[in-house]
């Protein structure tokens, strides 16, 4: 009897495993294909997430979730670099580099990923160096830090930063000493340290400006220096009017007098 009862109770366990082991294979069943379903729509972000739940308990299902976890991650990073083309397209560099960094390195975009990030970074220097010729330093510098550091952009920029403050700082020492001369009536002085100001708009408009005030005072001290010139000579070579003699002179004034006086 009793090896009977355990012969029973062993066979309702089985039968009870059976069943359960049954019940969660269907269940997982279902699972995989709700993320083919998932997959067939390309809510690969619901995809992958159902791909992370998966029971890990039955080996021939998870060959088959393992290409779905793939195809998956493919189609996501697709679709990330389709949305950083278009922010790129709407110049937010910034923005296309963030989500571009996101791919993965074991999907099929990732080297265009890549491809594409360096083009960006190229963009960002060339706005940012349009930017500090128009004198926007601060601007320009902020923009180059969006540069990724794995760019081979970065080192360059790094090195363009550096030469911007000191040609910004420089620049600024030969302006104000161009103005103090210019302050002061030293015109060549004045003209001598705006020529020493680096070639960029921002710093070639106020040395030009400097440069053309200090030419026109120079010609016009020029003017005015020849005018007196020219007055001088004319008033040096001018005829002396002849003296009459004192004697002729008193003659004369007695025949036109009446006075007898005059005749003495």
């Amino acid at each position: 009897m009793r090896i009977g009862i355990l012969s029973l109770l062993f066979s309702i366990i089985s039968n009870y495993t059976e069943i359960a082991y049954r019940q969660s294979y269907l269940q997982a069943q279902g699972a995989l294909e709700s993320i083919q379903v998932l997959k067939a729509a390309e809510k690969y972000p619901d995809c992958l997430q159902q791909v992370e739940t998966f029971p890990q308990s039955y080996s021939d299902l998870e060959t088959e979730v393992e290409n779905l976890l793939q195809e998956c991650q493919q189609g996501q990073a697709k679709e990330e670099l389709a949305e950083a083309r278009k922010l790129a397209e709407q110049s937010k560099f910034k923005e296309a580099i963030l989500i571009a960094a996101q791919v993965p390195a074991d999907t099929n975009v990732y080297f265009e990923a890549q491809k594409l990030i360096e083009q960006w970074s190229e963009k960002i220097f060339l706005i940012a160096s349009n930017q500090y010729q128009e004198g926007k330093l601060i601007q320009a510098i902020a923009l180059m830090g969006n540069i990724p550091a794995g760019s081979s952009w970065a080192e360059k920029a790094e090195a363009t930063i550096q030469q911007w403050n000191q040609d910004w700082q420089q620049n600024q020492i030969y302006i104000q000493s161009a103005q103090k001369a210019m302050d002061a009536g030293h015109w060549k002085k004045a003209i001598k340290m705006a020529n020493k100001v680096s070639h960029t708009y921002y710093w070639q408009k106020q040395s030009n400006l400097i440069i053309q005030t200090a030419k026109a005072k120079i010609a016009s001290a020029q003017v005015a220096d020849s005018t007196r010139t020219r007055k001088y000579r004319s008033r040096s070579t001018l005829p002396r009017p002849k003296l009459i003699p004192r004697s002729r002179l008193t003659k004369w004034i007695c025949l036109n007098n009446p006075n007898p006086k005059c005749n003495k």
